[in-house]
Parts: structure tokens; C-alpha cells; sequence
């Protein structure tokens, strides 16, 4: 869209969305209805309705005007029309909902204090439970909403007329909201003219060169010190990228350009015919290098020992179903993967569902510290932090009693047994401890939380079963000893 239409949708006035509804003398929603019920009234064709909304502009009126056309039949090209209109609404909404978080939590951030008795400390649990989104995204949002109401509200006016897309105002608090103040809205000044017309890619080069300019100094200092913060870890398992996890490197630019240019010369010496891609041949380069030659082609790098925590049904283990497999920090993986990976792991742990029997979980209400193999057990149970929506791994945290375990001898407290005991980790911790969080239940089906604003919600243990919507299905067909499988899959004793 183009400056003049601009000017004439938003009518010059970036701080209102309901503005331009007023000058177009237009009737509010709840009058409309009034009209339609005239029997000289005709309604509007789908090419009149897109005008109207593309000369009142992102309000209320313009988004009922858009919904009256779910009745109506649309080319191709209307349907482009729809979308591109519903864009600047998108943003607007995004902008008003940034400005009630800061109307719930505050325009700045609260002070931590030295024992952690701040409810307002919880303020992005409450919020990410509310929105039901994962409270890293939560703090984000809420970081770039205070940016957006305070030095940086040119840019939060822009948002919240829909003008400028969230992602890219997004960008500004990232690269400006942590500065001071005054050098903030500075930057932000020099950048606001091309805040619109610019694409992503273009907003971040404008600002880093402003950045550069405005403190060559400090930018320089930075960069140096960024090193300091390089780091390797493992991704997020893709539900579209199934059989594969991401392996992050964040390194200093110099030393990522001269690893990738040696990929590329080490899959440069691979034979180019056999069949795999030049983005295959470059991450076969990777694992090369990290993990050495395989002793049967020197072009593929060896087999790793794993050590694997692989937990299925005994079914499942004896080829009598096909239920999924889980592998510790990765997921769900097919039952046939999970038996191959228990028959190839040097050392590995491996957890039956269904049924263990004979197992102690409960060792009384005299011992405060649990013991190993019920660590193991809860550890297993919940696989995540027992918080609602939490994705921390239950290995990193905390054994916590659910109620709180009886010191005294004399009955009135809990036990150290698995139905009391919860994954928690140390935000779950001052969450309950300080923050005014409270949560009962038992460990072994379901938790309740209640936030310190009285809303509950629940918790379960992970779980492994099938989709428990879907019956179990009849055992799979016997499975046909091969020439490379004459005694089947080795897949170690059983597990009782």
C-alpha cells in the first residue's frame, strides 16, 4: 500500500482506530441493525463493502463491514483484498492487547526483592496462563507492551493504528528498549520515517547502522564482548521434520564463516554421484568432523555410542504392539525406532508402563529425602516441571512435596511417597513459596494450582500411552527373521 492510500485510510491520525469511523459519518455497530431492519435498505456489493473499508480505514465499523461478507461469494482477487485489509486490523488488535498487559502489569518492571516476596514477581505466569501461551513468549510480549507505552510510544501509535506490524515493532524494542532513554528515542527518531515502507531485514540494517553511529564506542564494545556469550544447544523437536533435532551453535561471526567455509570444502571431497544433496553432503561434513570416520566408508562418519532413556509399553518391547516409544529429550518416536535404539545403546535405561508390578513407590512419611529409585520414578512420571504449561525438563528440577512433609512425627503433614512428591522447578518453587501460588492434588494423576488471583488450573503426568482416543489395534503381524536378523532384535533381558 502506498503513502496516498495510507494517508487517506488512517486520515492522518495514527492514534485512534475508531477515529476514522467518526469523520466518515458512519452509524456505531450496535445502531447498524436499526438500518438493516428498513425494508428500502439495500446491502452493500462485495466491491462497495471494499471500498468502504478501504476509505474508513482499521476500526470497529470496518471489521463488521469485512465479517458481511463471510455470506457472500468472492473471486480470487476479492479474497486477496479481504486479506490485505484485515492485515492493519491484525496489527491494531495486536498493539490493544500489548496495551492491557501493560494496564494489568504496570508500565515498568517491579523490583525484585531480596527474599522474593513480590506477587508482582508472578505478574507473566498469571498472564501466560491467562493467554495460554509459554511464559518465555509471555515476557517478550510483555517487555516489548512497556517499551511500546513508554520510549518507544511513537512506535507502540504506529501499532496500535495498524500501520506497523507487530514483528516489526517487535524489532525496534529488541535493538532499543534495553538503552537509555534518551538515546533510545534518538534512534527511534531517525528510524520512524522509514518505519513503515521498510521490510524486516531493511529495519534491522537502518538500526544497526543508526545504533553504530549514534555510540561507536559502546557498539564496539559489545561486539567484543558478544563472545563471551557463545553457546551450543539442542532445538525443539519439529513435528514437520520428523527423525531429526536441531543443533544450535552461537559463535562468533568469524569463527561460524570459517567452520561452514570448511564444511563446504570437506563435502567438496565427497563423491559428488551418490545421490546425496549438496545440504547432505554438508551436514554429513559436520558430523564427520565432530565424530570421526566410520571404519566402513571414510565418506560417512562413524556411529555414536548412545546412551539412551527409552521408555515403552512391555507390549511394545516384545513386538507384540506398536506403540509408540518415548526418548528422553526428543519425544515420541515410533515403536520400531525405540526397539532399535534400546538394541544399539551401550548403556540405557529403560522404563515399562504397563504393568510394573512389585515396585515400592510409597517409602512412609519418616523419611524427608527421597530415595534414588523413587527419584527415578517421578522423574519418569512427569518428564516436565509439574508448573501448568511448563516445558522445563523434570531432570533439572526439584523433588517437591505437594503437601508439605510432616517434620514434627505427629501425623499432620505429608509423606515422601509418589503421589506427594512433584517435579518442580525453582520458579515453581518461589511461585508456591512466595508468590501466593498454592497447589494440591495427587502427583500421580492430577495437580491443581490457584494463582495469587484465585484462578486454578491443572497439571498431569506425562503421558505415554497411544492416543487414548484410538483403540490399541490387533498385534502386529509376526515379525519375518531375515538373512541380516536371524535371532531378531537384540533387545536385552526383560525388564523384571
Amino acid at each position: 500500500m502506498d503513502a496516498a492510500v495510507e494517508e487517506e485510510w488512517f486520515g492522518g491520525d495514527p492514534s485512534g482506530l475508531d477515529a476514522a469511523c467518526a469523520e466518515a459519518d458512519l452509524l456505531p455497530w450496535w445502531q447498524v441493525s436499526e438500518v438493516e431492519a428498513d425494508a428500502d435498505w439495500a446491502p452493500l456489493s462485495v466491491a462497495e463493502t471494499l471500498a468502504l473499508v478501504r476509505g474508513i480505514g482499521p476500526c470497529a465499523e470496518s471489521l463488521r463491514l469485512l465479517e458481511t461478507l463471510d455470506q457472500q461469494t468472492l473471486t480470487p482477487e476479492q479474497h486477496l483484498d479481504v486479506a490485505e485489509l484485515l492485515q492493519p486490523l491484525r496489527h491494531a488488535i495486536a498493539g490493544r492487547q500489548l496495551s492491557a498487559m501493560v494496564g494489568y502489569a504496570g508500565e515498568k518492571t517491579p523490583k525484585r526483592t531480596k527474599d522474593f516476596r513480590n506477587p508482582a514477581d508472578f505478574q507473566v505466569t498469571e498472564l501466560s496462563w491467562a493467554l495460554n501461551i509459554g511464559e518465555n513468549f509471555t515476557a517478550r510480549l510483555l517487555a516489548n507492551a512497556r517499551g511500546l507505552a513508554t520510549v518507544l510510544s511513537a512506535t507502540g501509535d504506529l501499532l496500535r493504528s495498524g500501520r506497523l506490524s507487530d514483528y516489526k515493532a517487535s524489532l525496534v524494542v529488541e535493538k532499543l528498549g534495553h538503552l537509555d532513554p534518551e538515546l533510545a528515542a534518538t534512534v527511534q527518531a531517525k528510524i520512524l520515517p522509514h518505519l513503515v515502507a521498510d521490510s524486516p531485514a531493511q529495519l534491522q540494517r537502518r538500526m544497526r547502522r543508526a545504533l553504530l553511529k549514534a555510540q561507536p564506542a559502546v557498539a564496539e564494545q559489545e561486539h567484543r564482548e558478544g563472545p563471551a556469550k557463545r553457546q551450543v544447544r539442542v532445538g525443539t523437536p519439529d513435528a514437520a521434520d520428523p527423525g531429526l533435532l536441531g543443533l544450535h551453535a552461537v559463535l562468533p561471526p568469524e569463527t561460524v564463516l570459517a567452520i561452514y567455509a570448511r564444511l563446504r570444502q570437506v563435502a567438496a571431497g565427497f563423491d559428488q554421484h551418490d545421490g546425496r544433496t549438496r545440504e547432505q553432503r554438508i551436514a554429513d561434513a559436520f558430523t564427520l568432523l565432530l565424530l570421526g570416520p566410520s571404519e566402513d566408508d571414510p565418506q560417512l562418519a562413524a556411529k555414536p555410542r548412545v546412551v539412551v532413556n527409552v521408555t515403552m509399553d512391555l507390549l511394545t518391547l516384545f513386538w507384540l504392539r506398536e506403540h509408540p516409544g518415548e526418548l528422553a529429550g526428543y519425544g515420541p518416536v515410533p515403536a520400531a525406532i525405540a526397539r532399535e535404539l534400546a538394541a544399539d545403546a551401550q548403556e540405557w535405561s529403560r522404563f515399562v508402563y504397563d504393568p510394573v508390578t512389585g515396585y515400592l513407590l510409597d517409602v512412609g512419611p519418616k523419611r524427608y529425602v527421597p530415595p534414588k529409585p523413587l527419584r527415578r520414578f517421578v522423574k519418569a512420571r512427569d518428564v516436565f516441571c509439574r508448573f501448568p504449561g511448563s516445558t522445563r525438563k523434570a531432570i533439572y528440577g526439584d523433588d517437591d512435596h505437594i503437601e508439605a512433609f510432616d517434620r514434627t512425627g505427629n501425623g499432620h503433614g505429608g509423606s515422601t511417597s509418589a503421589s506427594n512428591l512433584g517435579s518442580q522447578s525453582r520458579k515453581s518453587h518461589r511461585a508456591k513459596t512466595h508468590g501466593g501460588f498454592t497447589m494440591h492434588g495427587d502427583a500421580n494423576a492430577e495437580l491443581t494450582w490457584i494463582t495469587s488471583s484465585g484462578r486454578t488450573y491443572t497439571s498431569r503426568p506425562h503421558d505415554y500411552r497411544p492416543d487414548p482416543d484410538e483403540p490399541p489395534g490387533p498385534p502386529p503381524p509376526p515379525h519375518k527373521i531375515t538373512d541380516d536378523d536371524e535371532a531378531g532384535p537384540d533387545i536385552g533381558p526383560p525388564p523384571f
